[in-house]
């Protein structure tokens, strides 16, 4: 009896959040009127990639069989 497995395939993209670095400026995620504010200079993480500076593009699934 074989099964088949679904594999998903996926194509890796520079993250467009962080142009690839794995971090944003510190507060970038608190502004909402186009104006950071706050009191720390220290890069955060992009939450986008989670600091990979990679996301990933799902571009379907393919069955495979598994004698």
């Amino acid at each position: 009896m074989s099964q088949e497995f679904i594999e998903e395939r996926k194509v890796p993209h520079r993250c467009p959040i962080c142009n690839g670095n794995g971090l944003v400026d510190n507060g970038f995620y608190q502004q909402t009127t186009g104006h950071w504010e706050t009191s720390s200079t220290t890069p955060e993480q992009c939450r986008s990639c989670f600091g990979t500076g990679i996301v990933w593009e799902s571009i379907g699934r393919i069955g495979v069989n598994n004698p």
